[in-house]
C-alpha cells in the first residue's frame, strides 16, 4: 500500500512540474511575440528596468511606452494620457499602427493649414 502511494505521489509531482514548465514556456513565448512585434514597429528597450519596457518617440504623439508583464502588455502615451492593456499581440500592433496613422494625418493637416491649402 505504501509503495502505491509513493508511485502516485511521483506521478503527481511529475505532472505538476510539467504543467508549471508548459505555463512558464507559454508566458515566455507570448513575451517574445510582443518583443518581436515592438522591434518591427521601431521600439527600443529601455535599460535599467526590472520588467521589459520598450519605447518609441513620435513627433505627433510624444513618447510611447509599452511594459510587458505576465502575458500582457501595457501601452502608455504620457502626453495624451492614454493607458491601454493588451493580451493579444495583433491588437496591440493594430492600435500602435492606428496611433501612428492618426498622428501622421494630424501632422499633414497642420502642415497644409500652415501652407494655406487645408480644407480645399
Amino acid at each position: 500500500m505504501a509503495r502505491l502511494l509513493i508511485e502516485t505521489e511521483c506521478v503527481y509531482i511529475e505532472v505538476s512540474v510539467y504543467i508549471f514548465l508548459v505555463n512558464r514556456r507559454e508566458g515566455q513565448d507570448k513575451m517574445m511575440m510582443f518583443t518581436r512585434m515592438l522591434r518591427r514597429q521601431g521600439f527600443y528597450r529601455v535599460k535599467g528596468q526590472e520588467e521589459p519596457v520598450y519605447m518609441k518617440h513620435n513627433v505627433g504623439l510624444g513618447g510611447v511606452y509599452v511594459r510587458i508583464e505576465n502575458k500582457k502588455a501595457m501601452l502608455t502615451v504620457r502626453d495624451l494620457g492614454i493607458e491601454q492593456e493588451f493580451t493579444r499581440v495583433k491588437r496591440l500592433e493594430n492600435y500602435i499602427t492606428e496611433l501612428d496613422e492618426q498622428a501622421y494625418r494630424q501632422k499633414c493637416f497642420i502642415v497644409h493649414k500652415m501652407r494655406g491649402t487645408a480644407g480645399s
